[in-house]
């Protein structure tokens, strides 16, 4: 089976890919990335979950497609660390208490970070972004 993978050239969607896409070859498929050459004859598409909308292509083609998605996992729960933390993953009272506590402290930050943000766009007049958006 051919297939097209679609994704953003940037690193944190290009290689989960590409080791997808190593995976597939060894598995005797060709595996094409749409920015490059030789797309003709796909039989399927591999759409990162990026890329809005890229799968109506497919739909438009009667194609095939799977979205991928290259997000980290956040678990807010407290049972496993953060993804930020290099924590290991342990069952103990006192590690689901550090992890519960780093998930209190990431919220904290992130709260805080998205205030200031709503702080300085409120305090913009709207004449100067409008000004600034011609």
């Amino acid at each position: 089976m051919k297939l097209g993978f679609v994704c953003p050239n940037v690193p944190g969607h290009l290689n989960p890919m590409t080791a997808l896409g190593r995976q597939l070859q060894a598995r005797d498929h060709d595996v094409v990335f749409l920015y490059s050459s030789g797309t003709a004859g796909l039989d399927a598409l591999v759409l990162d979950t990026v890329q809005f909308y890229a799968e109506l292509g497919a739909i438009q083609l009667a194609m095939p497609y799977v979205h991928v998605s290259n997000a980290l996992h956040f678990d807010y729960t407290g049972y496993t660390p953060l993804c930020l933390y290099g924590w290991p993953h342990q069952t103990t009272p006192a590690a689901l208490a550090r992890n519960r506590e780093g998930v209190a402290k990431f919220t904290r930050t992130l709260g805080r970070k998205v205030n200031h943000y709503a702080v300085i766009t409120q305090s913009v007049p709207r004449n100067v972004m409008s000004r600034t958006s011609n």
